[in-house]
């Protein structure tokens, strides 16, 4: 008789193995076999909690290019692209540097991907801006991504 333990998939996926009957379910994974008469059973099951701190998402100037040449009134794409190991659905939110937490605008994102945000270049929307999420079942936020600038060219 042999015990594998594999990997989890995404945390949920945990299974002992023995030779026999297996019974999975999102958060148990039961094995069973019967050896010499003597019935074997082994279980796993996932009580909760975090399996760590949320990946951090990235953010860019998407345009104009890197952000150079900035006139008044343009339009200016700040891309927030999501992690890959996000608990999605989340929302995702722009905000400013020196005010952290305090959403400008915000987007629902269900899968991997980039959250667009546009904003137009004013006086106002000079300075540092930063993105991050919720986790939409769950409330839990991620930490902040690096911060881009917006300065207007003169």
């Amino acid at each position: 008789m042999h015990l594998l333990i594999s990997a989890p998939h995404g945390g949920f996926y945990q299974h002992l193995l023995f030779p026999g009957f297996t019974m999975t379910h999102l958060l148990v994974s039961l094995r069973m076999a019967v050896c010499g008469g003597v019935l074997l059973a082994s279980a796993w099951w996932k009580v909760g909690g975090a399996e760590g701190p949320l990946p951090v998402p990235s953010l860019s100037i998407k345009s104009p290019y890197k952000g150079l040449d900035i006139e008044l009134f343009m339009d200016v794409v700040l891309a927030c692209t999501t992690p890959y190991g996000a608990p999605y659905p989340i929302i995702v939110f722009l905000g400013r540097a020196s005010e952290p937490r305090e959403e400008i605008l915000s987007v629902e994102v269900t899968t991997v991907a980039t959250a667009s945000f546009t904003l137009g270049a004013v006086a106002q929307n000079e300075g540092a801006f930063l993105c991050w999420y919720n986790v939409s079942k769950t409330g839990e936020q991620s930490g902040p991504s690096n911060s881009v600038t917006i300065t207007l060219c003169e």
